[in-house]
């Protein structure tokens, strides 16, 4: 059973959910966090990729951009790139983080570890496209494939992960220089992550590329096999993410019903949408090391309501949540169970 990737999460926040049915404010539950827009590789299919300016978070700012993410009643804070641990003061920033008291989520392409990082990490997902290493320097233009499968057998069998109960996942992007007719470099991912001992193999579409008629054809063979198929890993296929490419990439839903429950922010303290609207004026609610969190608050109930969402990519970070909130406020006959 996949608990780390699933819809039903936002029901353990009732009071979100309460605000959400009656079209009053919600507070976000989870942010993500860009500590540096640095990176130690250069994936090829990367969708920020020569849109990040290079940017820094000051150690001094994140304090005050923590401040106000917890009046903002913030739960979660996932941290991403750039690279995150190529931040020149990651670990310290970590421990901040933690100390505040959220939760903390890792996305991190592996190249840099630490098992001190552990006890401050709820999961950590690694980026994994290959285990082939000529593939994976196309793919990344760095050849650093045996540093990153080191790194996640390090944090995947370190002596105290069960003690401390932190989450390690693998994520697998199909992109054309890991995709085959058969998915055996997907396939040896998935081998991998088992010996490692990971609990966890994420295999999801590109969202920056179109993939042909053929390709979706043997995508969804591969995808069904994959789901029959007993690997000794839990596999996260992220079916809510394929069916939109699967479905002429269209959207089954109208605007963006996660934007309330989610949010980003990057290293200037700018506080965004989404992940994918970094950068877009249209899509900023302020700067939260500027800006007071009723300003945040009121410019970010004006921006959601001008948005134009035909902007937004598919098979994006809110597809999950904007499918599930969709439906559940178009339920109808609520009283007959």
């Amino acid at each position: 059973m996949n608990n780390y990737i699933a819809s039903n999460k936002i029901f353990m926040h009732p009071d979100r959910i309460k605000a959400y049915l009656n079209n009053e404010p919600v507070m976000p539950i989870s942010v993500k966090l860009r500590l540096t827009d640095n990176c130690n590789l250069r994936c090829k299919y990367c969708s920020y990729r020569g849109d990040l300016k290079n940017g820094e978070m000051s150690i001094e700012d994140l304090p005050k951009i923590l401040k106000r993410l917890k009046e903002l009643q913030v739960k979660s804070i996932v941290l991403t790139g750039g690279e995150p641990t190529f931040y020149y003061n990651f670990y310290e920033a970590l421990q901040m983080i933690k100390k505040e008291g959220f939760d903390v989520g890792l996305i991190t392409n592996g190249v840099v570890f630490g098992q001190e990082f552990l006890e401050h990490l709820t999961w950590i997902r690694f980026s994994l496209d290959t285990v082939d290493r000529e593939a994976f320097k196309e793919m990344k233009q760095m050849d650093s494939l045996k540093w990153v499968m080191e790194n996640i057998q390090v944090a995947a069998q370190a002596p105290r992960r069960t003690e401390i109960d932190t989450t390690i996942g693998v994520q697998a992007v199909v992109n054309k220089d890991n995709f085959d007719y058969k998915f055996d470099k997907i396939i040896e991912v998935i081998k991998f992550a088992k010996r490692a001992g990971a609990d966890y193999v994420q295999i999801r579409p590109l969202e920056n590329y179109k993939y042909t008629d053929e390709e979706i054809a043997i995508l969804k063979g591969n995808l069904e096999m994959l789901n029959k198929t007993d690997y000794g890993i839990k596999l996260i296929l992220t079916e809510y993410k394929w069916a939109e490419v699967f479905n002429g990439y269209r959207k089954e839903y109208p605007g963006c019903p996660s934007a309330d429950f989610i949010g980003m922010v990057d290293t200037k303290g700018d506080f965004y949408m989404c992940c994918a609207m970094t950068n877009d004026q249209s899509a900023k609610y302020g700067n939260l090391v500027i800006d007071d969190t009723q300003t945040i608050l009121n410019e970010r109930k004006f921006i959601q309501k001008k948005f134009d969402y035909k902007k937004c990519t598919l098979a994006c970070q809110g597809a999950l949540l904007n499918q599930t909130l969709y439906r559940f406020k178009n339920i109808n006959h609520v009283n007959f169970i």
